[in-house]
């Protein structure tokens, strides 16, 4: 059968793989429904000087998480069913701009054959500002910004990282996405299409009636109060 791996929303620091019941699409649309967890937020996206210097891929962790449950359905979905060669990547909201992400990424290519876009288009950070955000975050953390900033940053427990960062996702910034230049090219995303260097797979590109309408009642919930 088809396969559709789902990437859930919530600005990529916030949110769940099962806070969509697929139920209804497996038994009417004949397709495996894959959803997973990624890391979030600063976990997930953290730019700095120092995570660049150590000379591996780096920021878009989230994103990593992602492409390694691609490369898990490409390797075992055929046990369940599932058609290795028909994979379609799909998101709403942040997850729309992951999926934009991986249909640039060249770490991606070749693990999904098909892409769908649901209320949500945006731009990579660039690198330069990220690591900026990230150099702020760790001073305010305590660690400062030299040397041994990173392994301080290891260092803190993940209690603590979450609360710096802040519930309204403080940390990091447009959504998470970087362009680092090798999970995502540098150019950025915008570019990265405009000059063909993408996954050419069919699209399927929508908006989600009444999104907004949930952002009063999670602003409600902020520690701040309700807010305009």
């Amino acid at each position: 059968m088809p396969v559709i791996v789902w990437f859930h929303g919530g600005g990529n620091f916030a949110g769940a793989g099962d806070a969509y019941d697929v139920s209804a699409l497996t038994r009417a649309g004949n397709v495996i429904v894959v959803t997973l967890n990624y890391r979030l937020g600063v976990l997930g996206w953290l730019a700095h000087p120092g995570l660049d210097a150590e000379g591996h891929p780096f920021a878009n962790y989230g994103l990593l998480d992602q492409q390694m449950a691609l490369t898990w359905v490409r390797d075992n979905i055929a046990a369940f069913g599932g058609n290795p060669e028909n994979v379609t990547i799909g998101g709403q909201s942040a997850g729309s701009f992951d999926v934009q992400a991986h249909m640039v990424s060249p770490l991606a290519r070749g693990l999904f054959h098909g892409a769908i876009l649901q209320s949500g288009v945006e731009e990579a950070a660039p690198l330069a500002d990220a690591e900026a955000l990230g150099v702020n975050f760790s001073e305010e953390l305590g660690c400062g910004n030299n040397a041994q900033s990173v392994d301080c940053l290891r260092s803190i427990p993940a209690s603590r990282i979450l609360a710096v960062q802040g519930a309204e996702g403080k940390y990091p910034t447009n959504d998470g996405v970087v362009a680092d230049g090798q999970i995502v090219p540098a150019v950025g995303l915008k570019a990265a299409f405009e000059s063909g260097n993408f996954a050419n797979v069919p699209v399927l590109s929508s908006t989600t009636q009444d999104e907004w309408n949930s952002l009063p009642g999670f602003n409600s919930m902020l520690p701040a109060g309700p807010r305009r």
